[in-house]
């Protein structure tokens, strides 16, 4: 029978920095400390950095928040353990014990009826759940289905997709939900469930790569989220240039009133055109930076994962493909709808100059 020794739940949370949500965050974190000293906390507030840590000497219970800024980032982190042996079949249940607990009003930032941590319906960049903790007895593992099952406690949904790797001798289940497995990837619903051969190699990761966990999550959510916007701006473009401009043939039919409003109408969807084009360059560009990001962290701390490697092949083929594909076959366009206003603008404005 394998049981898991001092199981560790993390939640990592992206959400980009807008400053409207500024005094809404700053709320929240300001309330934390009473809210969590009301549920029974022993609370350590640090002065110098955003964080603080809990414990309940009852329950075994600790953990800690932190929050920063990273780059345009607000990186929020709840961390939850029990100093106890929990069986890989009990894992689930521990799980909903635990998920159910940072579901309590003011636990997590809330914004109007959006998701708890999510900050903006717009420039919310997903979310990372993490299971941890090591094996006992030594280097045993816990069967798909137990994964399977933390994760549905975890998404309160079963997974689609998932993926299997190693990770210094521990067995790495990545799973999550999408359209499909590449496509409409759903922000909430990606997990990470790792398990350690032993004592030491968790201590060993907890000190040294936690840095690297946060920032290789943070990668992957900004390129998804990045690469979405991307194909729902395609979608708005070739809408845009199939219906958007005034049909400028005929125009001698046309009266001048009729003409300042054609040409008025064409340069408010041209400009409309223009910022989406130049936003569809942006997402590309941010699918790259991130990517090139995802590179160097994987390349120096995740070099032997191979379906973390896996994602990395699907940005490249896949996601900055398209992207660049759709940019080169949209903008050209552009070139011929500027031809067609300016057309439309010189012939109006001789139509004018003759009456």
């Amino acid at each position: 029978m394998t049981t898991v020794q001092y199981p560790t739940l993390d939640l990592f949370l992206y959400n980009r920095i807008e400053d409207s949500d500024k005094d809404i965050y700053d709320d929240y974190w300001n309330n934390l400390e009473n809210k969590l000293i009301k549920d029974g906390f022993t609370v350590k507030k640090d002065a110098h950095e955003e964080s603080l840590e809990f414990e309940n000497s009852k329950t075994q219970i600790d953990g800690s928040y932190l929050r920063l800024t990273l780059q345009d980032t607000y990186y929020l982190n709840y961390c939850c353990s029990i100093d106890k042996q929990v069986e890989s079949s009990q894992l689930s249940s521990f799980i909903h014990q635990y998920k159910n607990y940072l579901s309590q009003p003011e636990l997590l930032p809330k914004i109007d009826n959006l998701d708890a941590g999510k900050l903006s319906q717009q420039g919310y960049f997903g979310q990372t759940w993490m299971l941890s903790g090591w094996t006992i007895p030594n280097n045993s593992q816990i069967y798909e289905n137990e994964a399977f099952d933390i994760y549905q406690n975890l998404i309160g949904k079963p997974h689609q997709y998932y993926q299997i790797g190693e990770f210094f001798g521990a067995q790495v289940y990545e799973l999550w939900r999408g359209d499909r497995k590449w496509e409409g990837i759903e922000q909430n619903s990606h997990v990470v469930v790792i398990l350690y051969p032993n004592e030491q190699t968790f201590e060993k990761i907890g000190e040294e790569y936690y840095t690297a966990w946060r920032d290789l999550f943070l990668y992957r959510h900004k390129i998804i989220w990045a690469y979405e916007n991307g194909r729902k701006l395609k979608l708005r473009l070739m809408n845009k240039y199939g219906s958007s401009l005034t049909n400028i043939t005929d125009l001698s039919k046309k009266g001048l009133q009729q003409l300042k409003d054609d040409l008025l109408t064409n340069t408010n969807n041209l400009s409309t055109y223009v910022r989406d084009i130049n936003d569809l360059d942006i997402q590309k560009h941010t699918v790259e930076v991130n990517l090139y990001n995802y590179d160097i962290i994987c390349q120096d701390k995740f070099s032997n994962v191979k379906s973390f490697d896996k994602f990395r092949q699907i940005v490249k083929d896949k996601y900055q493909v398209q992207l660049e594909k759709d940019y080169l076959s949209l903008n050209p366009d552009l070139a011929i709808e500027r031809k067609r206003h300016l057309y439309h603008s010189r012939y109006g404005r001789n139509r004018a100059s003759k009456k």
